[in-house]
């Protein structure tokens, strides 16, 4: 893993972030930047911060899993160690013993939501949470997902995207 160098940009972006979640009531937070400027790098250091409660929980788009892993594995010291990274590809993999870091896209999350539930991931990071809002409009695979965030009461949930200002 290698060190990462932060801008005086991010250093503010993950102190907004950390005090969002530790003053917020609903422990979540939003992380609305255009796209490029290290959301998800912010997003893997507050994770960081709560790794004493992993496993962790990263919902994406199908296109992002493989980015998401390859972050991880790059900027999470020791990761292999504390239980490695597992991407759900599909249902098939569901049977594969998950990782202290475990990867899926909305639509694996949504059909099999009550797996989730009983694995207790007490961090979540949901990548392009504007998906929730436009998608769930017309599809059940995303509106189960944003029922299994809102079920997050005592966990932290950081919701992410590039295009959210436009949505809420």
């Amino acid at each position: 893993s290698q060190k990462i160098k932060w801008a005086t940009c991010h250093r503010a972006g993950r102190r907004f972030l950390y005090n969002c979640i530790k003053r917020g009531k609903d422990n979540g937070c939003l992380l609305a930047d255009e796209m490029g400027l290290g959301k998800t790098l912010q997003a893997i250091s507050i994770a960081l911060y709560y790794k004493d409660s992993w496993p962790l929980l990263i919902i994406c788009p199908s296109s992002l899993r493989q980015n998401w892993q390859n972050e991880i594995t790059q900027n999470v010291p020791n990761i292999s160690e504390m239980g490695g990274v597992v991407v759900i590809f599909g249902s098939k993999d569901l049977t594969k013993p998950w990782g202290k870091v475990t990867i899926l896209s909305y639509e694996i999350a949504s059909k099999h939501a009550h797996l989730l539930l009983q694995k207790k991931f007490k961090i979540v990071i949901a990548d392009e949470c504007h998906y929730l809002y436009t998608d769930a409009l017309f599809n059940e695979y995303t509106d189960l997902s944003y029922n299994y965030l809102l079920e997050q009461k005592d966990n932290v949930v950081i919701f992410m995207s590039a295009t959210a200002p436009a949505f809420f």
